[in-house]
């Protein structure tokens, strides 16, 4: 009893110190907190894509026309040349959440736009690109120009873009080897081999934007952002937990040397008190001291 009463008297003197207090508890849980807070809007899925500001410049005359059937373009509007085709595609409804699109009516007004921030990426069709298109022997093009300090918005709209550009080059490559299989008067039939391959690749969805766009579901149902933040935050807290119970035990340690040092434990070996009894209290002192720490800080964290 008289060896609880020194360590309960030691613990006493340890938490009157401010500074062992807060290397006790204080700082634990700050950083605790601290990780928190970095953590707490990733676990919560609150992450938001903003939407890329893309400015259109449709400087298409048109060509010969392909007939694209309307219940495979977006949304279902009719479209007279390819360069109407891209813009549909940029502004159909399943595109409104990755994309804000305006029009400028020349090239230069789309990348003067890009270079004063108004907008972040510029797609320029140029006048003779269904007129490309419709020739086997060019290649029909789409200027992509971008805010170079910019990567995730950008690069969405080149990957649509890309994709929708390889299924028109697929197109050319499917008349060349048509025109390098067919009869002599087969040429006329030109067109619906065109048709045909564009209603099975570029548009065999049932919405030409669905198609363009990889849309996948996740293979499982997530766990409850709850468990994810705790299974991040369980671990620093731990850690913080035992280092610091480590820190505080060397530290009350310590005090044990310090009174050593400084005559006062010789004259408590003076006193009637058994010296063992004595060294009993300083040592339960200690583990009584790591112990309230490491319940305090398990509650703090439930």
């Amino acid at each position: 009893m008289k060896a609880f009463d020194i360590a309960l008297k030691d613990m006493t003197r340890s938490f009157r110190s401010a500074f062992a207090v807060v290397f006790m508890f204080g700082v634990p849980l700050l950083v605790t907190g601290m990780f928190y807070f970095m953590f707490s809007n990733i676990a919560g899925g609150d992450f938001d894509l903003p939407k890329t500001k893309v400015i259109i410049a449709n400087l298409d005359a048109g060509g010969p026309r392909f007939q694209i059937s309307a219940k495979n373009t977006p949304d279902g509007k009719k479209v007279r040349t390819m360069g109407e085709l891209v813009v549909n595609v940029l502004q159909s409804k399943e595109m409104a959440d990755l994309l804000q699109v305006s029009f400028a009516s020349n090239a230069a007004a789309a990348r003067v736009a890009v270079d004063g921030q108004v907008a972040q990426v510029a797609v320029i069709i140029s006048p003779d690109f269904s007129r490309n298109f419709a020739d086997t022997d060019r290649q029909a093009a789409i200027e992509f120009y971008q805010d170079p300090t910019l990567t995730i918005g950008p690069e969405i709209i080149r990957a649509i873009l890309n994709r929708f550009m390889d299924g028109l080059g697929g197109v050319k490559i499917a008349v060349n080897v048509f025109f390098d299989e067919a009869a002599p008067g087969d040429e006329v039939l030109t067109g619906q081999v065109v048709q045909h391959y564009m209603d099975i690749s570029l548009v065999e969805t049932k919405d030409l934007a669905e198609a363009l766009l990889d849309i996948r579901a996740p293979a499982a149902t997530p766990k409850r952002d709850e468990n994810m933040l705790l299974g991040i935050i369980g671990p620093i807290m731990g850690g913080m937990m035992i280092f610091y119970a480590f820190y505080t035990g060397a530290s009350t340690a310590q005090s044990i040397l310090r009174e050593e040092e400084e005559r006062t434990l010789p004259r408590l070996f003076t006193t009637p008190t058994p010296q063992a009894t004595i060294l009993t209290g300083k040592l339960l002192s200690v583990f009584l001291t790591v112990c309230v720490q490491v319940v305090v800080l398990l509650i703090a964290a439930r």
